[in-house]
């Protein structure tokens, strides 16, 4: 059993439609410097079904858009980030991408926004509740509210 103490390496999964600034990445920084723990950060960008792409060019086209996207992700939270870390962009299914890089740097914790809908697979949804389910470690929700005006 994993103790919060023994949190050495920490994943953050960042959302590519997070607007509302940066709840996860700032609450891994805040974990990782409490347990001077190493602090990885991955953007994923969603692979589409191709039967939702009108043809093999597009959907080459979409691909490479949404990997600018994760990377653009990736520069913001470089730029706004107080903190050493790694970063890392993968594209594919995103619960997958993000299990598989959670295996690959042996993460003890894994730190993902929710934005909190109605109903059980809407208040994680389905990303955070795969990851919740299949992850080799620890996972921690971060709730990501919408700003009211």
């Amino acid at each position: 059993m994993t103790l919060i103490t023994d949190y050495k390496n920490i994943l953050v999964a960042t959302d590519l439609h997070d607007k509302d600034g940066m709840p996860a990445p700032n609450t891994a920084v805040a974990i990782a410097k409490k347990y001077q723990a190493k602090l990885t950060i991955i953007s994923v960008a969603p692979k589409i079904p191709t039967y939702m792409g009108p043809g093999l060019n597009s959907m080459v086209s979409l691909k490479n858009r949404m990997l600018q996207e994760a990377q653009a992700k990736i520069d913001y939270i470089k730029s706004n980030l107080d903190f050493p870390a790694e970063y890392m962009t993968a594209y594919g299914v995103v619960s997958q991408e993000i299990i598989k890089a959670a295996k690959k740097i042996d993460a003890d914790l894994i730190i993902i926004g929710s934005h909190g809908h109605q109903g059980v697979r809407k208040i994680l949804g389905s990303t955070v509740s795969t990851v919740l389910n299949d992850a080799p470690c620890n996972v921690m929700v971060v709730r990501i509210s919408k700003k009211t005006k």
